[in-house]
């Protein structure tokens, strides 16, 4: 649910949380992806704002940005009627991502779900996912709606090594693995893109609010 107006809570003396809402919804993380970009146009480019489901951080250094003055310029921001929350959510780039549908967890997935592993690649290549943010790891974008059909439970026991470019689901999301990882999302493909690059402008290839196709090679 959208909030009437959004919240700005306190998170230590260096960062403010901007919450717009109360679930994990599009709209709710279209508003979200919005505020951040409302946020990004009037404090300082020194000044850290990600974006999430449903809440927007505001990271500041006190030593160079007093808190009253950060906590002013993010009222100011916000303070426009939440117009956007009428919106169609934002889809500033569209990538397509090839995927081998050959992990590990993709037979043991489709049995757990009643589906033929043809039936779950379908669906996992059948929906525009949106990104709803990035956390976990660099570059790690959480991507969804996943299809109601395809959404499972968290492995029981996380993997000691996931190895990067690796598809995975896991409750009503999928992702893509940037780097080798730890991780407790079931294995269902690869991918060869590179998703997070530190040599890269910019170091991540996707960002909230696009887009995302995945395409079976």
């Amino acid at each position: 649910m959208i909030l009437e107006s959004p919240r700005i809570e306190s998170l230590g003396e260096s960062a403010f949380l901007v919450r717009v809402g109360d679930d994990v919804s599009l709209n709710t993380n279209a508003l979200a992806v919005d505020t951040a970009a409302a946020l990004r146009r009037v404090l300082p480019l020194r000044i850290e704002v990600v974006p999430a489901f449903a809440t927007v951080g505001v990271i500041f250094n006190p030593a160079t940005d007093s808190r009253v003055t950060v906590e002013s310029l993010i009222t100011e921001a916000i303070r426009e009627p939440k117009a956007a929350a009428q919106k169609p959510p934002r889809r500033p780039a569209i990538f397509k991502i090839p995927v081998c549908y050959d992990g590990p967890d993709i037979d043991a997935v489709a049995v757990k779900l009643g589906l033929g592993r043809k039936e779950l690649i379908k669906l996992h290549t059948g929906t525009v996912y949106t990104v709803m943010m990035l956390g976990f790891a660099p570059g790690f974008a959480y991507l969804g709606p996943l299809s109601p059909k395809l959404v499972l439970p968290r492995r029981p026991e996380p993997r000691r090594h996931v190895p990067r470019g690796s598809v995975a689901i896991a409750g009503a999301h999928t992702a893509v693995y940037p780097l080798d990882t730890p991780a407790g999302w079931h294995l269902i493909g690869r991918t060869k893109l590179v998703m997070f690059d530190p040599t890269r402008t910019p170091t991540a290839l996707l960002h909230a609010g696009d887009q995302v196709v995945f395409e079976k090679e």
